[in-house]
């Protein structure tokens, strides 16, 4: 990655943080939002956090723990998407002619 691309995010991500009032700590990378989304290459989150810190004057972030991975009931959510799908039915007068073949 060239130096001008890392000065690049370093300038925008700097300057989201100014205009939101966020600490370098706010800077996150893909993998760290997003499991199985990669990164650009040879950039490490923490070295940009460090580069963004100093651009905005502040201390340079601490680490942050990895977020702890959601518990979802696989049920609980089937049951909503079918009590939405259902409301959304009635609501548009189409639930007996769109369910007929249930």
């Amino acid at each position: 990655m060239s130096a001008p691309y890392l000065e690049a995010i370093e300038r925008v991500s700097a300057a989201i943080c100014r205009v939101h009032g966020w600490s370098a700590r706010s800077v996150i990378g893909h993998l760290e939002w997003q499991p199985g989304k990669a990164d650009p290459r040879r950039l490490t989150m923490a070295s940009m956090r460090d580069r963004v810190a100093d651009r905005l004057g502040q201390a340079t972030p601490d680490l942050l723990p990895a977020p702890a991975r959601p518990k979802v009931s696989l049920s609980k959510l089937m049951a909503a998407r079918e009590a939405i799908r259902g409301r959304s039915l009635r609501h548009h007068g189409c639930w007996r002619s769109c369910t007929a073949g249930r």
